[in-house]
């Protein structure tokens, strides 16, 4: 049986003791051959990769890079791959070779990765299977496995570069060295001594899904750094459905799920619509249950046991093996944090910033405080403070040296500003209330928060924000470019009488309608600043809901229309579908089941439709614009 907390101690004292450089990362890191790294399926059998396995192929895409490019020292190359066993691979075999690793994020628009490829003047970039149409020469990692002579010796470069997420499209590129990533893992410490469920172990073994991407400062540090320290088993997903999702968790016996609020609400929406679908009888037998684990969990530590009391929930979603739950990168629904965390899968909140890594996260077992949408309290590697104006400030050994933005070297002040304005509760605790640029100074000169009058909104479209725009409370909608007058006239009526319900001191006065994009395609949420800027760039034009015109005939083919509406008829129970419904929005289905949706479009059809909406493909009738597209 392995002793854990001798090796937690162990590995811990030798980084704390090394040059924390990416060296030393390594050389602890993959210290242990036998040690699994990494699990897949492919639906059947199992495969597992051992550190020793990896060990062997970093050292031969370090030894290959260095004798078949020997003009590339201590330059950037770009990482172009999927998360996966080979992404880590290539990630390390880089760094071994003496060169830099970028982190693409190959979700963003090209335009916008070719501009950062060339500020770091990158021209090689390491692929898997895929190939991208980045202005640099793509290496096939398969093809790097010359195996290195005995006396071949790692030269350690100790710098990589990552973007910000795609909220904008700003060129943003972040600096970090080892040790400065060292110090973030070091907080590990702190973390076991406050919440123990963070190294529990399940039949032996600690495994977290790859959920968020490894190029993702969450997925780099929280997931992927943090844990191969210790030799921790990553889980890969052979792809993002939701039942494929539930399966692998299950089949490996995941322990750890670190996410995206969107990953929880889409769970969250799910299971209600799963109990919703047994009978009225059931679904308050179920409410009933988890009004009686929430209140049990109050009054103690009854994890676990709330977990057996929901067994017949539970199993059909984690099963027994999930024992912590980490959500971050944007807001949380309270009413999604309370249902995950009595169902007896402690999910707890947590922050961090592309610039800044992970710095804080609620570590308390009792209920109250993981349910209360507090980030926690800052970890040891950093402080916060807030500003008089509220925003959060963070300083520490554990954030970026510098960024580059739009090309130019930012070197950071001694406190980092996150836009973010918060507030600390008497025990120390952090609450981010929203962006600072965002807050708006209403007629009765209080400070209004956007972000609190969305919350207040359900609104059937694909996506909404509310901003100041020409000094008034503004409410800007983007409908599907298929949706019909009736469809929008029912969502502008929908949305009167909601903001009729809202103090008229938060009230949007002003009320937008858009069939053009309000955010990059792949963008977690709506960027107030950024969607001032497309409007400026006239990127973003608005119609009056009285004066629309009814919607051109596409000229889509009926029997490819009729096929799919089939196979989305087997995702929702609405009858008959119109083919200008929204996937989610009106016919109630979630992000994950519309990647389910594309793996059976594309065997149906045969084709390889993309999973992004940069077609516009949410709508039925869109999806067979683009099927018929890729069919031509």
């Amino acid at each position: 049986m392995e002793n854990i907390r001798l090796l937690v101690k162990t590995r811990y004292e030798a980084l704390k003791n090394s040059a924390k450089d990416f060296e030393a990362f390594f050389n602890i890191s993959f210290s242990d051959d036998s040690k699994i790294i990494s699990e897949k399926n492919d639906g059947y059998r199992i495969f597992k990769t051992t550190y020793g396995d990896s060990k062997k192929r970093v050292r031969q895409i370090a030894y290959s890079l260095n004798k078949d490019y020997p003009d590339l020292k201590d330059q950037y190359i770009g990482i172009a791959i999927d998360s996966s066993q080979e992404w880590i691979d290539a990630y390390w075999g880089i760094l071994a070779s003496g060169n830099k690793p970028y982190l693409i994020n190959h979700r963003y628009p090209i335009e916008l990765t070719n501009k950062i490829l060339s500020r770091l003047e990158v021209k090689y970039c390491l692929r898997y299977k895929q190939s991208f149409s980045y202005q640099t020469e793509q290496i096939d990692i398969r093809t790097l496995t010359e195996d290195a002579p005995e006396d071949y010796v790692f030269t350690w470069a100790n710098e990589i570069a990552l973007s910000t997420s795609a909220t904008t499209l700003k060129e943003k590129i972040v600096f970090y060295k080892g040790q400065e990533l060292a110090e973030n893992v070091l907080n590990a410490d702190y973390l076991l001594n406050h919440n123990s469920r963070a190294k529990k172990h399940y039949k032996g073994s600690l495994k977290l899904l790859v959920f968020i991407p490894l190029y993702h400062i969450f997925g780099l540090v929280a997931i992927m750094t943090w844990f191969s320290l210790f030799s921790r088993t990553f889980v890969f997903l052979r792809d993002y459905s939701a039942k494929t999702i539930l399966k692998t968790v299950k089949k490996h016996g995941v322990t750890h799920i670190f996410a995206v609020p969107l990953f929880w609400h889409t769970l969250d929406k799910e299971l209600r619509k799963t109990v919703s679908k047994m009978g009225k009888r059931t679904e308050k037998t179920f409410n009933n249950a988890v009004a009686m684990t929430s209140k049990l969990q109050k009054n103690g530590n009854n994890i676990d046991y709330s977990r057996n009391l929901l067994k017949k929930i539970t199993n059909q979603l984690f099963g027994p093996s999930v024992y912590f739950c980490i959500t971050g990168g944007s807001y949380i629904k309270e009413d999604t944090l309370k249902l995950i965390n009595a169902l007896g899968y402690p999910l707890l909140n947590g922050y961090g910033m592309t610039e800044v890594s992970i710095t804080s996260v609620v570590l308390s077992n009792r209920f109250s405080d993981r349910v209360s949408g507090s980030i926690g309290k800052p970890l040891p590697s950093v402080e916060y403070k807030i500003a008089e104006d509220g925003e959060l400030l963070i300083r520490g050994a554990s954030i970026s040296h510098k960024l580059m933005i739009n090309g130019e070297i930012v070197e950071p002040k001694e406190w980092f500003s996150t836009n973010d304005i918060a507030r600390v509760d008497e025990d120390g605790n952090y609450y981010i209330l929203g962006r600072k640029d965002d807050i708006f100074i209403g007629e009765n000169g209080e400070n209004i928060s956007p972000d609190d009058i969305e919350k207040n909104l359900q609104i059937n479209a694909a996506r909404y924000c509310v901003f100041e725009y020409n000094d008034k409370l503004t409410l800007a909608i983007q409908v599907s470019k298929y949706a019909s007058n009736e469809e929008i006239t029912s969502i502008y009526k929908d949305v009167k009488a909601q903001l009729d319900k809202l103090d008229s001191s938060s009230r949007p006065t002003h009320l937008l309608f858009t069939r053009d994009d309000l955010a990059n395609a792949n963008a977690i949420k709506v960027s107030r600043q950024g969607l001032k800027r497309l409007i400026e760039n006239n990127e973003v034009s608005f119609f009056d809901v009285d004066s629309l015109d009814s919607n051109a005939d596409l000229g889509i083919n009926q029997a490819i229309l009729d096929k799919l509406i089939s196979i989305v008829e087997e995702f929702t129970s609405v009858r008959p579908i119109d083919p200008k419904a929204h996937f989610m929005v009106d016919l109630g289905c979630s992000s994950l089941d519309y990647f389910t949706l594309v793996s059976r479009i594309n065997t149906e059809f045969g084709v390889s439709m993309p999973y992004s909406d940069q077609y516009d493909n949410y709508t039925v009738q869109g999806m067979a614009k683009v099927v018929e597209e890729l069919l031509a």
